[in-house]
């Protein structure tokens, strides 16, 4: 009979980490209406900017030294430049707000907080780069002879506290997400490795078994075991040598000849899952001593 990988994670890993440690639900909100709190701050400054437009262009041509600008030039500031920075700091900060905030809804439901969303990274370098633009803005009206500033340029140059606060709170969030994705991460990686180790070990595994169907549709998983790999197959190989000396060379020939009466297809959905680079290029000998070796190492690890 054919046998399937057909373990699952238990979450209650995550339910019993999140109990144990209610700071995080407080940083998950406070960084959640932070990022509210700066999108509406970003509306209010268009609003004003807006509701006082010609009060503005009035000032920039009364206060400027440069006797060519006119009316044209300062529309052209005013929404190229002022404007056109705190739309896009709303807009990323509201679609930041609503990732996060559906993220952390269904990792409640779930009880899988791996699920919690990353994308405020993007929104951090837009919102830095706006900030200090707008405050070379600032030094670029000075030298230009505008001697003073308008209500929302003055609330345009409190986005570099903003971005300060923001830092600490995205640096807070990305450590709690970072430590449950490391979580399934480690959890997935056990219950594939234990499971090839089982079926070499009771001989079960047949041309008709497909394995790790359950981790195929998971991309977060590919994605992290792959920039992982480096480290981990080089701490995993290291003292593959001295491994291999301990091994009765009965037991290992019972475990290469159930390796080999795998199909080759089967053999590379097998590598593709353990993530054996260049697989597809070697020929079937160096692709079953490649498995094994995964397959000794965790078997070593969990006799450990």
């Amino acid at each position: 009979m054919a046998s399937h990988f057909n373990r699952e994670i238990d979450f209650k890993i995550f339910e019993n980490e999140w109990k144990n440690n209610k700071n995080q639900k407080k940083i998950i909100l406070a960084f959640l209406a932070f990022l509210l709190f700066v999108a509406l701050y970003s509306l209010i400054i268009i609003i004003i900017k807006i509701a006082f437009k010609q009060s503005y262009f009035d000032f920039l041509l009364k206060n400027s030294k440069n006797n060519n600008i006119n009316e044209e030039n300062v529309a052209g500031i005013f929404f190229g430049n002022y404007l056109a920075t705190n739309t896009i700091i709303a807009i990323g900060f509201l679609i930041s707000f609503y990732l996060i905030f559906k993220s952390y809804v269904i990792s409640i439901k779930k009880n899988s907080f791996h699920l919690l969303s990353n994308s405020s990274k993007i929104i951090f370098f837009i919102f830095s780069f706006v900030s200090f633009y707008n405050v070379y803005l600032l030094f670029k009206g000075i030298s230009e002879g505008f001697n003073n500033v308008l209500a929302g340029d003055i609330m345009d140059y409190f986005y570099i506290i903003l971005l300060v606060a923001y830092g600490f709170l995205l640096k807070q969030y990305d450590l709690i997400r970072n430590k449950y994705f490391k979580i399934y991460v480690e959890e997935n990686a056990r219950i594939l490795s234990e499971e090839l180790a089982r079926n070499l070990t009771s001989g079960s595994m047949s041309n008709n078994f497909v394995p790790f169907d359950q981790f195929i549709s998971n991309m977060m998983y590919e994605q992290q075991r792959r920039a992982q790999s480096g480290s981990q197959t080089n701490r995993t190989y290291e003292n593959f040598d001295q491994q291999k000396s301990q091994v009765p060379s009965e037991e290992k020939d019972e475990q290469i000849k159930k390796l080999n009466n795998l199909s080759r297809e089967n053999l590379n959905k097998i590598a593709e899952k353990l993530e054996i680079f260049g697989y597809e290029s070697m020929n079937k000998d160096e692709l079953v001593e490649k498995i094994y070796r995964i397959y000794l190492a965790q078997k070593t690890e969990n006799s450990n």
